[in-house]
């Protein structure tokens, strides 16, 4: 559960840290101490497995640590992102008194001098090592995880380009068809075309007293009473008719038909369009498209029982750059200076004490332990 937990942490933080500025992210930053005091009243002093098992802590949390030694004690200050070095502390308090109660238990067993020394140093040694397998491991599911996504990114983008190739090959079958109204010329009667009411009424009785007057004429002129025999060369009823007939045969020819009530402004003096072919299925491409929720992976797991994962190498390699870049950054800002200790003497390889405790090492997981009981570690930020 605690690995859950940290490791959803971490993601949470990575995506927040890499939008960050400088300042925003020294508000992340803090120290997490643990105390080691000796239990027979003697000074503690620092031990050459301490390193290990404090660097195992580092590995595994992703944090940097120094020790600081006192009159009758000795602290090791974890230091980095907030969170993850109260992690790191309460593991190292879990790893540090594990190991001197599986050295006290086989007390019996650890013959000569240095025996409890190389047993200590085997289990340390055990366990960051698989700290460092493990962040190795995480490093290749990255890996594995970008990888995963840049093929399924690829298999989208060409199954999208086979549905394109295969709608231009058919783009008929491709889409639906849409109609819009196409401009048609108006269909309508010019006024040359048809001869005006005015033309086509038969003419007046010659004879009639309402017609015009007749024109004058000059002095000396001519004047005949009536016309006699003399009459036009055509028939006034016969050139109403032919016209009347033209006519006829015209509208006959032309037919307009009448426009709804309230036309709408698309269909406003235009004649109406019939209605479109149904729309034929959509060709599918050969190779399938992938489904959106395939398309990235999450971050989050599908399942409870599932961690969450990186999804890149390069997202986790940002992460572990940007932790250590606060953890430096905490440092400076909070003027400690860091040096390198004494040197520590050496001692004498004691090959089975070293592989018994390699053995028991094995049995150890730094983040097994809930995170949680921060009271009993000093927590300064």
């Amino acid at each position: 559960m605690a690995t859950k937990l940290m490791q959803s942490q971490n993601l949470t933080q990575a995506d927040l840290i890499a939008n960050e500025t400088a300042e925003e992210r020294s508000t992340r930053a803090g120290q997490s101490t643990v105390t080691i005091t000796s239990t027979n009243g003697k000074m503690a002093r620092n031990q050459r497995w301490y390193d290990v098992a404090s660097d195992a802590a580092c590995e595994a949390f992703d944090v940097q640590v120094y020790s600081e030694a006192g009159a009758d004690s000795l602290d090791e200050v974890f230091y980095g992102l907030a969170d993850n070095t109260v992690a790191a502390a309460l593991a190292f308090e879990m790893l540090h008194n594990q190991i001197e109660t599986w050295a006290l238990e086989r007390k019996g067993e650890l013959r000569g001098r240095t025996a409890g020394i190389n047993y200590r140093l085997g289990v340390a040694q055990r366990v960051l090592e698989d700290a460092e397998k493990e962040n190795r491991r995480a490093l290749r599911q990255a890996q594995e995880a970008g990888k995963k996504r840049l093929r399924e990114e690829a298999a989208a983008e060409e199954a999208a380009r086979a549905a394109e190739i295969a709608r231009l090959a058919n783009p008929a079958d491709a889409e639906p068809v849409t109609t819009s109204p196409i401009e048609e010329p108006n269909v309508s009667v010019k006024v040359e075309d048809v001869p005006e009411e005015q033309e086509r009424k038969p003419l007046a009785d010659l004879s009639d007293e309402e017609n015009e007057p007749l024109p004058s004429y000059a002095e000396g002129a001519v004047m005949y009473d009536d016309f006699g025999d003399t009459r036009a060369d055509f028939d006034l009823n016969d050139e109403v008719a032919d016209h009347q007939l033209d006519l006829d045969e015209l509208e006959s020819k032309v037919q307009v038909k009448p426009e709804p009530a309230e036309p709408s402004l698309r269909t406003r003096g235009r004649s109406r369009l019939p209605p479109p072919p149904p729309a034929a299925p959509a060709v599918k491409a050969e190779t399938e498209p992938v489904k959106l929720e395939h398309e990235l992976p999450s971050i989050m797991p599908e399942s409870s029982d599932e961690a969450p994962s990186w999804t890149s190498a390069l997202q986790l390699r940002t992460f572990r750059d940007n932790a250590k870049t606060i953890a430096e950054n905490y440092l400076k800002d909070t003027g400690t200076k860091v040096r390198k200790g004494p040197k520590l003497r050496e001692i004498k390889y004691d090959h089975a004490a070293f592989t018994k405790g390699w053995n028991d090492g094995r049995k150890v997981d730094l983040k097994r332990r809930r995170i949680e009981g921060e009271e009993k570690i000093k927590k300064e930020r």
